[in-house]
């Protein structure tokens, strides 16, 4: 997804909690390592345009609080 959002131009900022993913997502833009434990801490209100999140909640345990920091993290569309 970072990829193609490069490619179309966009600037791109990823954040995972797997180490090996960020490595790998950082050849298309920003990438950083999720802090699971206070996700809220790491990405600011309307920071984003378009945060989209695919193949994550169903990984950590606590799901809506996920939820609850990309919506704040939009200021436009949020994708799941």
């Amino acid at each position: 997804t970072m990829d193609y959002a490069a490619r179309e131009g966009m600037i791109v900022t990823g954040l995972d909690a797997d180490p090996e993913c960020v490595r790998l997502a950082s050849r298309f833009g920003t990438a950083q390592v999720l802090d699971l434990r206070a996700p809220d801490r790491q990405v600011g209100e309307k920071s984003f345009d378009v945060v989209t999140c695919f193949h994550v909640l169903e990984h950590v345990d606590n799901p809506k609080q996920i939820l609850s920091m990309l919506g704040r993290a939009a200021r436009r569309h949020v994708l799941v």
